[in-house]
């Protein structure tokens, strides 16, 4: 038993970097999202540190947000970008929910997209029927996504990106989450720095 134990535990952690690494893959599809999960991972476990929650969970908010899109490679054979981005979480938490992780860490993938009004997906949860890993990696991703520049805008200012979490509190996000991000862009926290948050205006805001 204790032999069976030990190589499912090898198991699990070789099948965990595989996943990981998938996710990389996904990164340097573009090259403005090289180490996109790594930076949302950085700024989940910034913020579930911040909310004060227990070590194990900041843990698995970390480990999910280091594959949180890893779905998009289990759905590739969909037709279209759009149903694939649909369903990418659902996809994504089940390549993990078998493993014995935190159940936050298939719950974060899981729900990363939803909103806290309703309006997200792939299920459609409303408020705290999200579980609390999701409406923090939600946000986290947000955090990383507009501070980082692509080919159709710039990267969003530190003040225009505290601007739109004010805005979405309560209608994307958590109103917990987003004022606890707010909070901590405004201090310059620098966890959130290192996620490409830029402390003076942009070019198009100067």
């Amino acid at each position: 038993m204790l032999y069976n134990a030990r190589t499912f535990g090898e198991f699990s952690s070789r099948y965990l970097q595989t996943l990981t690494g998938l996710a990389g893959s996904l990164d340097t599809a573009r090259p403005e999202n090289a180490g996109h999960h790594e930076r949302v991972s950085r700024v989940g476990r910034a913020l579930a540190a911040a909310l004060e929650l227990a070590p194990e969970e900041v843990e698995a908010i970390a480990i999910a947000g280091r594959i949180h899109d890893v779905g998009m490679v289990g759905v590739v054979g969909l037709e279209g970008a759009f149903a694939a981005d649909i369903q990418h979480p659902a996809v994504g938490a089940r390549l993990v929910e078998h493993l014995p992780l935190h159940r936050s860490v298939a719950n974060a993938v899981a729900c990363h997209h939803e909103w806290f009004d309703g309006w997200g997906f792939p299920s459609g949860l409303v408020g705290r029927a999200i579980p609390r890993a999701g409406r923090v990696l939600a946000v986290a991703e947000f955090v990383v996504e507009m501070t980082t520049p692509d080919a159709a805008r710039s990267a969003w200012s530190a003040k225009r990106l505290a601007d739109e979490l004010k805005q979405r509190r309560g209608i994307q996000f958590d109103p917990e989450i987003a004022d606890l991000t707010v909070q901590l862009i405004e201090a310059h926290a620098p966890e959130l720095v290192a996620a490409r948050v830029v402390t003076g205006p942009t070019a198009e805001e100067a």
